[in-house]
């Protein structure tokens, strides 16, 4: 992913936003919210949510990618608070974007400056989707936003957008945080109006494990490659996470036999490499979200680390070292 560096900019009141609808719509923060009124909270109109997810969904549907882009808007202030106000959605269209990876390239960058310059906005708000695998921020998620949009005004958003999944990331002293304070609002409505995406509240991601998270008709097979590497007879796995590592050392030894790195087999085993591996993250998460984050992220970088071998120019070094990785995962797992 590639978001340029942006400049520290102060929140202004509604009233100086330079449009009318914005005024009308968030003068009185109170008429949007049944409670409590949140310090931070990001606001997306409608169209712009709907121009996401129509680009996530052409590109899951059509091509098995991610999607990405940045959201386009206003910061300001009340007495309640600061908030971000999303009204527009400029796509990253990166030529590496795949299964696993979404980019927003130079080309992209330099479009959205110019849009933004154009329309005097901001880069508030950056967004993209898991599609399948659930709300959360990888290691490089974490890294991206902490790295290239961690500015006050800005905010990371992460969305499954198969499942109905959102979750907002935002960098406040060095650190990258979750919020839930992220809402949908309509433009040209004439009354305030604020609502969620999808219907619901987000999805808590390390905490609070969602127990309906295994479908009851996919299918385990058993861990036989690498089920000797556990830490001990007592320790208990998921056994479908430990079926698809499995079955992903399996498919490294297919890897393996093929010397020739113009072989269409490489080739196709490697994007199912990196299809795997963000499966296993998604399940590690499902399966160990009640751990402390500090106790599944060595899992997750070892994932990151895997993915960053398997895009390497192809050599037999390369791939005995992601078979390492494989076996060093399976006995990190948290007990």
């Amino acid at each position: 992913m590639i978001i340029g560096k942006k400049s520290f900019v102060t929140p202004s009141g509604p009233d100086l936003s330079g449009d009318e609808r914005i005024e009308r719509i968030f003068g009185d923060r109170k008429l949007l919210h049944e409670h409590s009124i949140p310090s931070f909270a990001v606001y997306i109109d409608e169209s712009t949510w709907n121009a996401f997810l129509q680009k996530a969904n052409d590109e899951y549907t059509k091509r098995g990618n991610e999607a990405s882009g940045i959201v386009l808007g206003k910061y300001l202030k009340d007495n309640f608070g600061e908030y971000v106000v999303g009204t527009h959605y400029e796509a990253g269209n990166g030529s590496r974007t795949s299964a696993v990876f979404c980019e927003i390239s130079i080309q992209d960058q330099l479009r959205i400056i110019q849009s933004a310059k154009e329309k005097t906005l901001l880069q508030v708000i950056w967004i993209h989707s898991h599609p399948s695998f659930g709300a959360f921020y990888s290691t490089v998620d974490y890294r991206t936003l902490k790295s290239m949009y961690y500015a006050p005004h800005q905010a990371g958003i992460v969305v499954d957008n198969v499942k109905g999944e959102y979750l907002g990331f935002k960098v406040r002293n060095g650190k990258a945080n979750e919020f839930k304070e992220i809402f949908l609002f309509r433009l040209d409505d004439a009354e305030p109006l604020a609502s969620r995406p999808f219907g619901k509240n987000p999805v808590k991601v390390f905490y609070a494990k969602n127990n309906s998270s295994f479908s009851s008709n996919r299918k385990v097979n058993d861990p036989f490659s690498l089920k000797s590497a556990g830490k001990g007879k007592n320790q208990v796995h998921s056994p479908e996470v430990l079926s698809l590592i499995s079955k992903a050392a399996d498919d490294l030894k297919l890897i393996l036999s093929c010397p020739d790195e113009s072989n269409d087999r490489t080739n196709q085993y490697v994007h199912d490499w990196e299809i795997k591996i963000k499966e296993i993250e998604g399940m590690l998460y499902e399966q160990y979200g009640e751990k402390p984050y500090k106790d599944v992220v060595p899992c997750v970088n070892l994932l990151n680390e895997m993915s960053v071998l398997i895009n390497e120019k192809y050599s037999f070094a390369s791939h005995v070292k992601l078979r390492e990785k494989l076996n060093e995962l399976l006995k990190s797992l948290p007990e």
